[in-house]
């Protein structure tokens, strides 16, 4: 006699029962969320209710380590203990105006093998030409150099509000660019780095239209030099931050993907591939506390997890907050150590793409692409990037935002845990200035949201 079950043993159960068994099981007692972006989600979806979004992503991603501004034996050292310790890249400013030599920061380091992502907002295309070197060539005479110079054009523009030096700093950045091209997706330095919109309080809406903003932008500048599209679009990553809301996360770099490939597929390019990004995610500094290292360490971690399951295909984790009595050595393995283990433990390379058919991610996905898209067009209206800057209009955006999760986590109903929720016992109050702080179009939400929703919670 055969005891063996098989699925024509169960009963179907239907969409109407699952919803019964649901209420049930709240008592009723839910609601419909609306996002910070304005949509609204249902606590139910079944399989059929959202069509799949068809995202290309890889399954593994690297991890790349930020070796702080130090002296230029130190920050060599720093790099060197990182790579010991299995970081597959490492990304740093350089300032030869500090005396700094790349050479010697770079000494012991296989440029070749390595990803290197330089920050240089003073000299990008000396940089390049020296990495070249230090890199060597292969058997074709090409430059093995792996990773990227990058320059910011609109990084005046966005600090001040002006746009005097704007004209020259996309001039040298268009030179990098030209001289980037031709290496078959090895260098990317046209980078979209909308990393510190989000710090400022953009929702993932606005960070979505802000990065295809800023990409289009500059991807339009090299088409109208004569940079043929399959070559420009090939230069292009982003670089993102993460959140906190890890669903919304996860959906958020799912989106920029298919997004971009929107924008790309404009310009009849002669390879699909051309609209693949190299997709970098930075945790974010604004949802640290100063007060509560421990929790910024779990918060790490989910944020870490929703940009894996979202593909991105580089993660570096922000640990000054995480130090308080720690050394920097410590935090740094933690944070390393966060991304071996959703690796090495959970084998969360193994899937490309996981969430794809879940309904709930994949109906965030589809309502982050239209909202982002609407977002963008507005932008496009104004005339672009650069003029939607110049006018404020785009401040104004990203004020909006920002007002409405501070006013959401100074009221609690968004939880900062550890801020305005669970707070540790004894606050340890300090004031940390941050650069980005006297920001024109992007100030830094952290200082003034943690001391109000402290001072909300102590009421």
């Amino acid at each position: 006699m055969n005891n063996r079950l098989t699925w024509t043993d169960f009963q179907a159960a239907s969409k109407e029962d699952w919803e019964q068994e649901f209420l049930k099981a709240t008592k009723g007692n839910f609601k419909p969320w609306q996002t910070d972006e304005g949509f609204i989600l249902e606590p139910l979806y079944f399989k059929g209710d959202i069509k799949n979004v068809a995202v290309n992503s890889s399954a593994n991603w690297k991890v790349i380590e930020t070796i702080e501004d130090q002296d230029t034996e130190a920050t060599n050292q720093a790099i060197i203990n990182a790579l010991e310790q299995s970081v597959e890249g490492i990304e740093f400013n350089y300032n030869p105006s500090q005396k700094t030599d790349i050479r010697s920061i770079l000494n012991d380091v296989i440029c070749s093998i390595i990803r290197i992502d330089i920050h240089d907002q003073n000299n990008p295309i000396s940089t390049l030409e020296q990495l070249d070197e230090i890199a060597g060539k292969d058997f074709n005479g090409n430059s093995l150099f792996n990773g990227s110079v990058i320059f910011d054009p609109f990084d005046h523009l966005e600090k001040s509000g002006n746009a005097e030096q704007l004209k020259s700093d996309m001039a040298t950045w268009g030179e990098l660019a030209s001289k980037s091209t031709g290496r078959n997706g090895m260098l990317r330095n046209a980078a979209i780095d909308s990393i510190s919109a989000h710090n400022a309080g953009a929702n993932a809406s606005l960070e979505l239209a802000i990065a295809l903003a800023k990409g289009h932008e500059l991807l339009f500048h090299l088409l109208s030099n004569e940079i043929k599209i399959d070559e420009a679009a090939a230069l292009f990553q982003f670089r993102m931050g993460i959140g906190t809301s890890f669903f919304i996360e996860m959906a958020k770099f799912r989106a920029i993907r298919v997004l971009w490939n929107q924008i790309v597929e404009q310009y009849s390019p002669e390879h699909a591939c051309s609209s693949n990004i190299r997709l970098h995610a930075q945790s974010a500094s604004w949802n640290l506390s100063y007060n509560d290292p421990e929790t910024n360490l779990l918060r790490l971690t989910s944020e870490s997890m929703s940009a894996v399951y979202g593909g991105v295909d580089s993660i570096s984790l922000k640990t000054n907050r995480l130090q308080s009595a720690n050394s920097v050595e410590f935090t740094n393995r933690i944070a390393r150590n966060i991304q071996y283990l959703l690796r090495e433990e959970s084998f969360a390379h193994k899937v490309a793409d996981p969430a794809s058919g879940a309904p709930y991610v994949e109906k965030i996905t589809t309502e982050l692409i239209l909202s982002a898209w609407e977002i963008f067009r507005e932008i496009e209206d104004q005339g672009g990037y650069i003029e939607a800057v110049k006018n404020e209009w785009l401040k104004s955006k990203i004020e909006t935002s920002a007002l409405h999760l501070k006013t959401q986590i100074i009221s609690g109903k968004k939880t900062w845990l550890g801020v305005n929720k669970y707070a540790p016992d004894h606050l340890t109050r300090q004031v940390i200035q941050s650069k980005n702080r006297l920001s024109f179009l992007y100030p830094d939400l952290n200082l003034e949201t943690e001391f109000s929703a402290k001072k909300e919670a102590e009421q």
